[in-house]
C-alpha cells in the first residue's frame, strides 16, 4: 500500500473555525499544519471586556446543548476546560411585552396577536406581511435599521424569533432545525460555559494544545496577497515553504485589502458599533438570553444577565446595543434607564454601571457582498495554490466553527 505523501497546510486566521480546522489537520501526523494570525494571541475574538471592575465576554456567550455536544466533549476530554452546563432560558422582547421563546400563539399577549397573520409555514424568501400586520412590522422595519438604514437589507434576522411556537421555518440548516426542536419541547435546551464565565479561557488552553499536536503557530505575522500568490512581509521562513493547501479563515475584507481597495472602502458606510452597557436593576431577573425589538431603544439587539452569586434581590443586566455612534450621550444614557424600568417593572430607577465599545461591525448590503463574492471567485482561479474559504461576511457560531472544521479538513483527502 502507497504510503501517504506529507501535506504542507496553511491556515490563514486563528478564529475559533481556525483553530479547529487546524486540530483536524493535526490529527494526521503526515501533515504539517501552520496557523498564522495577525493578532497577539489566538482567538482574539473571545477577548474579555472590563466595565467597571467587572470582567464580561463581548457579548453573550454560551455553547448550545445538545447542538454542540461533540465539540463540548473535545473541550472538556481534550482541552481538560471545566465548563458549567446550565439551563437556557431564552426570551424575546417585543416592545415592552417579553415573551418565552418556546410560548405558542395562545400564551402571547392579545395586544401583539392582533398583529399576527396565522400562516404557520415559513419560507426565506417570503415577505414580512405574510406574517405580520402594520403594527409589528412597523416596530421591526424600524429595528432593521440598527444594522443598514436599508430595512430591507437586514429584515431576514427577525425571522421565524419574533414569532410563536407554531410558525416553522422550512430549512435544512442545522441550526434551524435544532431551534425548532426546542420549541417543540422536544429536546432539552442547555448551554455551556467555562467554570470562569470568561471565554478567554479557552485562548491559552487552545495554543498550549495545538503546539503540543505539533501545529506551528505563528503570530502577528501580516498576509499579502497578489494575483497568483501570498506572501508574508515579516517571515522570511514561510515565504520560503511551499504549500499545498490554503484555508483562509479570517474576514474577507483582509483579501480585498489587496484585491480590490476601491470596492472595500466602500464598506465603511456601512460602520456599526457594538456597545456593552451593564445596568443594575432592584429585582431579581431570571433568563439567560433575550434578543429584542423596542421602538424607543431601536438599538437594543439583546439583553443577558451577569451571573453573580452577591447581589441578593439585584441583577445586573449586560445590553448589546449596535449603532453609528461610538459612544453613549447622556441623553441616551436616560432614555436607556427609563426604557429598561418600564420594560422590567421595576419600582426604582436602574443604574447605569458603565459601558464599552468593544467592537467596530460591518452591515453592507446585497449588492456590496455579491461583487466582493465575485471579486474573490475570480481571483481563485488564477491562484497558484488550491484555497479554500468561506464566502460568510459574518462571524461563525461556536457550532457551526466545529461543522465547519470537520467538513472542510475532508477536503484534504
Amino acid at each position: 500500500m502507497k504510503e501517504k505523501a506529507t501535506k504542507n497546510i496553511l491556515i490563514i486566521g486563528a478564529s475559533l473555525y481556525g483553530c479547529l480546522l487546524a486540530y483536524q489537520f493535526s490529527k494526521d501526523k503526515k501533515n504539517k499544519v501552520y496557523l498564522v494570525d495577525g493578532s497577539r494571541k489566538i482567538l482574539s475574538s473571545l477577548n474579555e471586556i472590563k466595565i467597571n471592575s467587572l470582567k464580561l465576554n463581548n457579548g453573550f456567550h454560551g455553547i448550545e446543548i445538545p447542538r454542540a455536544t461533540d465539540f463540548v466533549n473535545f473541550l472538556i476530554k481534550k482541552l481538560k476546560i471545566k465548563l458549567h452546563i446550565n439551563d437556557k432560558i431564552q426570551k424575546m422582547l417585543l416592545d415592552r411585552f417579553i415573551v418565552d421563546y418556546k410560548d405558542n400563539y395562545n400564551q402571547w399577549p392579545e395586544s401583539i396577536r392582533v398583529n399576527l397573520k396565522k400562516n404557520f409555514l415559513i419560507k426565506k424568501k417570503d415577505r414580512f406581511n405574510k406574517f405580520y400586520t402594520s403594527g409589528l412590522l412597523k416596530l421591526i422595519d424600524n429595528c432593521a435599521t440598527r444594522f443598514n438604514k436599508d430595512k430591507n437589507q437586514y429584515r431576514h434576522l427577525f425571522l421565524p424569533w419574533f414569532l410563536p411556537s407554531e410558525y416553522k421555518l422550512q430549512s435544512k440548516d442545522e441550526g434551524d432545525m435544532f431551534r425548532q426542536k426546542v420549541r417543540e419541547n422536544r429536546i432539552m435546551f442547555k448551554y455551556a460555559v467555562p467554570k470562569t464565565k470568561l471565554f478567554s479561557a479557552l485562548q491559552k488552553k487552545f495554543d498550549q494544545f495545538l503546539r503540543k499536536k505539533g501545529v506551528k503557530i505563528i503570530l502577528e505575522s501580516s498576509v499579502k496577497f497578489k494575483k497568483k500568490s501570498l506572501f508574508f512581509e515579516d517571515n522570511v521562513d514561510l515565504n520560503n515553504q511551499k504549500f499545498d493547501h490554503v484555508f483562509f479563515c479570517a474576514p474577507l475584507a483582509f483579501i480585498l485589502k489587496t484585491l480590490n481597495p476601491n470596492h472595500l472602502k466602500r464598506i465603511i458606510s456601512y460602520k456599526r458599533y457594538l456597545l456593552n452597557v451593564l445596568i443594575k436593576v432592584n429585582k431579581k431577573i431570571n433568563f439567560t438570553e433575550m434578543i429584542c425589538l423596542n421602538k424607543k431603544l431601536q438599538g437594543l439587539n439583546r439583553i443577558s444577565v451577569v451571573k453573580k452569586n452577591n447581589l441578593k434581590n439585584n441583577s445586573i443586566l449586560q445590553l448589546e446595543i449596535i449603532q453609528k455612534e461610538d459612544n453613549l450621550k447622556v441623553i441616551d444614557q436616560k432614555n436607556i434607564k427609563n426604557e429598561i424600568q418600564k420594560i422590567f417593572q421595576l419600582k426604582k430607577k436602574p443604574n447605569l454601571l458603565g459601558y464599552k465599545t468593544s467592537r467596530v461591525m460591518f452591515f453592507p448590503n446585497k449588492a456590496w457582498n455579491l461583487k466582493s463574492i465575485k471579486i474573490i471567485k475570480d481571483w481563485k482561479k488564477n491562484f497558484e495554490t488550491k484555497i479554500n474559504l468561506r464566502y460568510s461576511f459574518g462571524p461563525i457560531n461556536m457550532a457551526k466553527a466545529w461543522i465547519y472544521s470537520e467538513e472542510d479538513s475532508k477536503l484534504n483527502d
